[in-house]
Order: C-alpha cells, then sequence, then structure tokens
C-alpha cells in the first residue's frame, strides 16, 4: 500500500466526480453553483456490483440552497475500484463503501467502511441522506457557506433565516 499512490487514485476520483456534476438525474444544470459534493458509493468483495448515490449541494444565483443528484462518471466509479484493491491488505477483505466530501475549495475527505454495504446487501429504498443538507449546514463549511451567501446580497441574519427555513421545508 503505497500512500502517494493512494493519494494519486484520490484526486483522480475527486475529479473525475468535480467534472461530471452537471450531468444531473433530473432536468438540467443550468447556472446552478455547487458549495459541497457527496458520494456513496459500494462495491461488492468481488468487485462486480456497485451502487451509488451522488448529490451536489447547489444552488441557481439568487435561490437557496438544493441537493441535486448527479450521475457518477463510469472513471469515478472504476478508479473507486482501484482505490479499494489498492488499500487492500494481504489476506483481509478491502472496504465495502466508501463516502467521499468534497468542498468548493477543493478540499476532500473520504471515509471507508467494512460493514455489510446497505444497498447491495438489499436496502433499495436508502433514506440515510433525506436530511443531508440541514446537516451539512450544521457543520462549519455549511455555516460559512450559509454566512456568506448572504453577506454580499445584504439583509444579514433575515435573509439567512428564511435561506434555511426554505431548504428545511424540501
Amino acid at each position: 500500500m503505497d500512500a502517494q499512490h493512494i493519494q494519486r487514485i484520490e484526486q483522480s476520483i475527486v475529479r473525475a466526480v468535480v467534472g461530471n456534476v452537471s450531468d444531473v438525474m433530473d432536468g438540467d444544470w443550468e447556472d446552478r453553483h455547487w458549495a459541497h459534493l457527496f458520494v456513496d458509493i459500494e462495491i461488492a468483495q468481488d468487485g462486480e456490483r456497485d451502487s451509488s448515490t451522488t448529490f451536489a449541494l447547489a444552488h441557481k444565483p439568487g435561490q437557496p440552497l438544493e441537493k441535486v443528484s448527479f450521475r457518477l462518471p463510469r472513471e469515478a466509479k472504476r478508479l473507486f475500484g482501484e482505490l479499494a484493491e489498492a488499500m487492500r491488505r494481504p489476506g483481509d477483505d478491502r472496504w465495502s463503501s466508501a463516502q467521499l466530501r468534497v468542498e468548493r475549495d477543493g478540499s476532500y475527505a473520504l471515509e471507508f467502511s467494512y460493514d455489510p454495504p446497505w444497498r447491495l446487501s438489499g436496502n433499495l429504498i436508502d433514506k440515510r441522506f433525506k436530511d443531508y443538507l440541514d446537516r451539512w449546514l450544521a457543520t462549519p463549511e455549511g455555516r460559512q457557506f450559509a454566512q456568506e451567501a448572504c453577506t454580499p446580497r445584504g439583509g444579514g441574519w433575515d435573509k439567512l433565516v428564511r435561506l434555511l427555513r426554505s431548504v428545511s421545508k424540501t
């Protein structure tokens, strides 16, 4: 397990994901700007099956932040599989799922699980990320985004409260 090789794969995954964010599941990307990207991918131990949930927290100019699903490109799926193999220790299973979070400034975080994969284990309706937007807005990155989103337009905290209320209704 070469740390530099793993880091190169991770960075390639991030580039593939960021480069595909506008390939949305429903409708068109239009003039949205993303603030945060999320990927949850599960890969079977044999590498033959995978399942992913991907979305951007994005907004159109002057509009509230929304969760927009987009397609995970094949290249990113291939790279996730490569990463799982690169991280496998001899004689051990590889991780079964990974979560990638990418911030607008290019920083990213990856978390891995060796637990049985949720969707690949038969749980086809996955509601674990339903309130993700609210949870992200409670993080330091989300709070900073919300503060910056209100500052240039004026209206201060009143506008932020309206933004958060409109988001929590969806």
